[in-house]
């Protein structure tokens, strides 16, 4: 579609256009009002180069050869490769015309002729060089568009990465020699700020008593991140517990579970039945 408007361009800066194309190029502009100043500046340069281009006399023996060929030739067997030639059916009068015109008048068309032949070409050139420009122009923009797309989405994947909530942590749990049998997982899952716990074969406790959960932090006393009480079946089903507004899911390095009475206070006193693997 481009190389289309660049030859309708072009065409239309030349003035050789015929009726349909000028139509489509008008069409395309009512479109594209924002090419107007590319066909002005396609103007300017055309005439720039007209006016600056020097006159270029035809060499001499051109003339000559020209001259003595026309003389030459009958009239009535003109060659066809000439363009003075008359028409077959046309008499030569020998008489002198009181409107003829000097030789060196006659000779002006063919000068004239050679002169403009020059500039069309020379424009026609310079009008080849301008599309190239302007394909080259749109090739650089269409390049610029792309890389802008991709800056854009390389920068959105950035923010996406970054704004996304931590992955869950999983931690494996199990029985101290108080309770070997024991087994169970503690996942923290940040999305959803809190802790997802399980246990198997951790028997219930006597009433007034709670199985309670410790994070542990380097440098940090113990922080309670809740409490439980298994069923019958010595079971905690998934259980979500929501973190403590003091906990920080991505520092913790390991989970203690004890046994506790309800009334005492959010420090570790009890026994020790459960403790996750240390994070590496």
């Amino acid at each position: 579609m481009v190389e289309r408007w660049n030859e309708l361009m072009a065409g239309y800066v030349l003035g050789d256009l015929d009726a349909e194309e000028r139509q489509e190029w008008e069409e395309i502009l009512r479109s594209h009002p924002e090419l107007t100043n590319e066909i002005k500046e396609l103007q300017q340069t055309v005439a720039f180069a007209s006016e600056q281009a020097p006159a270029v006399e035809p060499p001499p023996e051109l003339r000559a050869s020209l001259l003595a060929a026309v003389r030459a030739t009958p009239q009535e067997n003109a060659s066809p490769s000439l363009s003075i030639v008359p028409p077959p059916t046309a008499e030569v009068s020998v008489r002198p015309s009181a409107t003829a015109q000097p030789a060196s008048q006659s000779l002006a068309s063919p000068q004239k002729g050679w002169w403009l032949g020059l500039g069309s070409l020379a424009a026609a050139a310079l009008i080849a060089l301008l599309i190239d420009d302007l394909r080259l122009r749109n090739q650089v923009q269409e390049a610029a568009e792309v890389i802008a797309s991709l800056e854009q989405q390389l920068e959105e994947a950035e923010i996406a990465i970054a704004t996304a909530p931590a992955p869950p942590r999983v931690f494996t749990l199990a029985g101290t020699v108080n309770r070997a049998e024991a087994s169970g997982s503690i996942t923290i899952a940040p999305e959803q700020q809190a802790t997802i716990v399980t246990v198997q074969d951790l028997p219930a406790l006597p009433a007034g008593q709670v199985y309670r959960i410790w994070g542990l932090v380097p440098d940090q006393p113990p922080l309670l991140y809740g409490q439980f009480e298994t069923d019958a079946d010595s079971r905690l089903l998934p259980q979500e517990i929501p973190l403590p507004p003091a906990a920080d899911p991505a520092a913790v390095t390991q989970f203690l579970i004890t046994a506790e009475s309800v009334d005492a206070p959010p420090r570790p006193r009890g026994t020790l039945v459960m403790q996750s693997l240390p994070a590496g």
